[in-house]
């Protein structure tokens, strides 16, 4: 009777431990499918500022930045 004891209390150990995993995996999917709902704004903005950009002052690089953020977001591409 006290094996059988001792296996119920590690299949619940176990379960509960699959529960609190099932959670963090959930939470993991919902951001990795809002990742890729974003994937094509943000290669284009980064790709577009590595190459582009380098040879230029901050404060243009951040004007540049922040005209073409909002040129992506006015085509409707998220990012």
């Amino acid at each position: 009777a006290e094996k059988c004891k001792d296996k119920l209390a590690l299949a619940e150990r176990l379960v509960n431990g699959l529960a609190d995993e099932y959670q963090r995996w959930g939470s993991t999917v919902k951001g990795l499918k809002q990742q890729g709902l974003t994937l094509i704004g943000d290669c284009m903005l980064g790709s577009a500022f590595v190459g582009y950009v380098s040879p230029f002052s901050a404060s243009f690089r951040m004007d540049l930045r922040t005209a073409w953020s909002a040129d992506i977001k006015d085509r409707g591409i998220p990012f």
